[in-house]
């Protein structure tokens, strides 16, 4: 493994994945005062230079037995707000956790889990998508072994 830090935000990557750690890019329609938070993007297949914050761009390219992960960062504004009332990110997910109705974006095939939480004082998605049930077996152990090692501290926060 691989330790990848930036943005208050470190993560031990595992051998083959890749990891990306960025800010939000403005999209079309923000608010000229809109906070751009960071994010992180975890795949256990080729990352596209391009891609949506939720893995469009990058879902659609997977295989049934590959793995997208995301962890957004929505700001201290989200923290502790009733969606995001968790307290720390997920440490395991559980196999039954995931389904087709927690996807984003509906693709054939596809299973997906989402957990809202607080972390470090900022609102914080843990978006996991499947390529297919294959990797319900084959992946979500890689998962759960890699979420531990997800470290969000308040050096990324925008105030």
């Amino acid at each position: 493994m691989t330790i990848h830090r930036a943005l208050g935000i470190s993560v031990d990557v595992p051998r083959g994945w890749e990891a990306w750690i960025s800010r939000m890019a403005p999209q079309p329609g923000d608010h000229v005062e809109e906070q751009h938070h960071p994010y992180l993007h975890l795949a256990s297949f080729p990352l596209p230079p391009v891609r949506a914050h939720y893995g469009g761009g990058a879902v659609e390219r997977m295989r049934p037995d590959d793995v997208f992960v995301a962890v957004l960062d929505f700001g201290p504004d989200a923290a502790n707000t009733t969606l995001f009332a968790q307290s720390g990110l997920p440490r395991r997910l559980a196999r039954s956790g995931f389904s087709a109705r927690q996807l984003q974006r509906m693709l054939p095939g596809q299973l997906g889990s989402q957990h809202f939480c607080t972390v470090a004082g900022r609102g914080i998605v843990l978006y996991v998508v499947l390529g297919g049930r294959v990797a319900l077996s084959t992946k979500v152990p890689m998962v759960n072994a890699l979420l531990p090692s997800i470290v969000l501290t308040r050096e990324g926060v925008i105030a």
